[in-house]
């Protein structure tokens, strides 16, 4: 049951890297999962790397088909 008082929200935008790999026609992709927040094209990510911190540009938001199995590799839309 949902309880409106115990829910919160965060301007913060919080996710998880789960891969990153180089996609053909792309460039390098980075697999993630959004936890709160909204990403959209254009805007500015920073992310920590092994030499400090890495800052990029969303230059494309991908999905993969709807209930497609994440581990076989299957087209983006």
């Amino acid at each position: 049951m949902f309880t409106p008082a115990l829910a919160a929200w965060s301007c913060l935008l919080q996710c998880t890297v789960l891969e990153v790999k180089p996609t053909v026609g792309f460039g390098t992709t980075i697999d993630a999962i959004l936890v709160n927040g909204v990403l959209h094209r254009n805007d500015t990510i920073v992310m920590c790397g092994m030499n400090g911190p890495i800052v990029s540009n969303i230059r494309a938001l991908l999905t993969p088909q709807p209930l497609a199995e994440l581990r076989v590799q299957v087209c983006v839309r």
